[in-house]
């Protein structure tokens, strides 16, 4: 039996919204496949060395991702493939990608007649543009975006979607190179998640919670929205007697001057087990209003069974708790 090969979007060992939905899919397959799931993801620190089922893709030169760039090609993967496949392309019968980012792989994987599933966590051209990442010029164009996702929905024998929303979008946008089979498959987490005792003691309904990676731009403008224009309102609301807890990983200026200036806000930065800082609030707040896929931060918030608030967009792909008192947009 040839093997499967799991293309991730970053590194599993990443503690991060993305870290997990790697880290999920691939003990999934992995579950139902044993030892017949082999995994490409990127380098993220000293202890990541290639073993048996893991394969590291290695930063980039600064000429190497200027030579990609030039050629369009916009992740470490596309040069360090061709040479991986060289290797080991007979191996495998059937590649999952873990994103339609690496939509330009194609191309290689069809010359060793390897069957491709795509799983896509967004509408990619709305993340990139509004997240203004390098694949995009920095916001100036999708072009690259485009070509690449274009590429993964067309050609993939299966294309699989984790909310109604972004299918309905893509489908949409390029309903002209659907083929193949296309399933909405809903939220994702790892199985093996560490149970969390909730505390006993009444909720303090006056601290509300925002989590997620600080440094990410998305993150960024969607805290800075709170700031902006729901800060005044949640004070008034609480009569001036109220906390806010912002917490995750590595804040950058902007976020930690706007909580320095704003008194009834606790700026908990890179906590060991964020769990322990958001079982201090009575509700969770996940205020993302751009971007597109699941926000993952909300599970920490239904993990601890507290109420969650969310933006119209932080709460697609979460429509089946729509019906519940405890989850409101």
């Amino acid at each position: 039996m040839k093997k499967i090969l799991f293309i991730a979007s970053e590194s599993i060992n990443l503690n991060s919204g993305g870290g997990l939905a790697n880290r999920a899919f691939f003990n999934s397959l992995s579950l139902h496949f044993p030892e017949h799931v082999d995994i490409i993801h990127l380098h993220h620190d000293d202890n990541d060395i290639d073993r048996p089922h893991y394969f590291f893709v290695p930063e980039l030169s600064k000429f190497n991702q200027l030579w990609n760039i030039c050629h369009g090609h916009f992740h470490r993967l596309y040069q360090w493939m061709q040479g991986f496949l060289e290797d080991h392309g007979h191996e495998y019968s059937h590649c999952v990608m873990n994103q339609s980012f690496y939509g330009d792989l194609f191309p290689m994987l069809s010359k060793f007649g390897i069957k491709v599933a795509v799983i896509h966590h967004n509408y990619e051209v709305r993340y990139q543009l509004d997240n203004k990442l390098p694949a995009t010029l920095y916001g100036l164009t999708p072009y690259f975006i485009k070509r690449n996702e274009r590429m993964a929905i067309s050609q993939a024998a299966l294309n699989l979607y984790l909310t109604q929303s972004d299918y309905q979008t893509l489908n949409d946008v390029y309903a002209q190179g659907h083929r193949g089979n296309h399933e909405v498959i809903g939220v994702y987490e790892p199985a093996e998640t560490q149970r969390v005792e909730i505390a006993s003691s009444p909720i303090p309904t006056d601290v509300i919670a925002i989590c997620g990676s600080l440094n990410n731009k998305q993150t960024e403008l969607s805290v800075m929205d709170v700031f902006n224009r729901y800060y005044q309102i949640i004070s008034d609301v609480f009569n001036h007697h109220f906390k806010l807890i912002i917490t995750g990983r590595n804040p950058g200026d902007v976020i930690k001057s706007a909580a320095d200036a704003h008194q009834h806000v606790s700026l908990i930065p890179n906590p060991e087990h964020i769990s322990d800082v958001l079982c201090k609030a009575g509700i969770f707040l996940c205020p993302v209003n751009c971007g597109s896929g699941l926000k993952l931060r909300i599970m920490d918030g239904m993990r601890l069974g507290l109420p969650i608030l969310t933006h119209q967009v932080s709460a697609q792909g979460y429509e089946p708790f729509f019906k519940y008192p405890w989850f409101r947009d």
